[in-house]
């Protein structure tokens, strides 16, 4: 339009207010036209969405409670202690001797060789 339009300005055929009116009214025709197919992606995105949230709201869960267990009636407090602990894997020693007192509410790091590190709370 604009190649055309631009062509048709140059030779005199029309005026610059009409090709800038011609396109003025082209968008306002064409964004009509666009709207269904927007309204139509939107749709599409929203049940896809709609289906994984109802999909997660009836899946069970994998791990539940065996049939004989019974509530203990107490909360766990969130006080961890090792005292002198010792790890080995393939006996390569990847703790030894450590003793960690950790209060509820802090946050410990263990760091080691990349892939080795873990946080823990």
């Amino acid at each position: 339009m604009l190649l055309v339009g631009g062509l048709f300005v140059m030779n005199g055929r029309i005026t610059l207010g009409d090709l800038m009116a011609f396109s003025g009214l082209t968008w306002t025709f064409a964004n009509p036209v666009r709207m269904p197919g927007n309204i139509l992606n939107d749709t599409q995105r929203f049940m896809a969405s709609a289906n994984k949230v109802i999909e997660l709201y009836y899946t069970r869960p994998m791990i539940v409670n065996r049939a004989d267990c019974k509530n203990a009636g107490k909360k766990a407090k969130g006080h961890i202690t090792f005292d002198h602990v010792s790890l080995s894997i393939n006996k390569q020693k990847i703790l030894e001797d450590i003793t960690l007192d950790i209060q509820p509410g802090e946050t410990i790091a263990s760091m080691g060789n990349t892939g080795y590190g873990s946080g823990c709370a």
